[in-house]
């Protein structure tokens, strides 16, 4: 049995469509920016279990109800490495 082909894309051009994809459920532009270029990073470092595999599940919870497109995150509480994020 072959191998599957392997689909290189780009960081950018990736941070780039994930970025389109949460801005189309309503997340703007900057939020939306800054999730595909973690998205993209995850991919690039290896650590595909935080990458693009987690797209399909983040949408859902968009749809869902249980993720606020529009909120802003705040840190409340910082102390050493640990902060609180709202």
């Amino acid at each position: 049995m072959a191998a599957p082909a392997r689909i290189r894309i780009a960081a950018p051009a990736l941070a780039g469509f994930v970025s389109k994809l949460f801005q189309a459920k309503g997340m703007s532009a900057a939020h939306a920016d800054s999730i595909g270029e973690i998205i993209a990073w995850a991919d690039q470092r290896g650590t595909h279990s935080h990458g693009i595999s987690r797209i399909p599940m983040y949408l859902r919870v968009i749809d869902d109800g249980h993720m606020d497109v529009k909120a802003t995150p705040t840190i409340d509480s910082r102390a050493g490495a640990v902060f609180i994020l709202d």
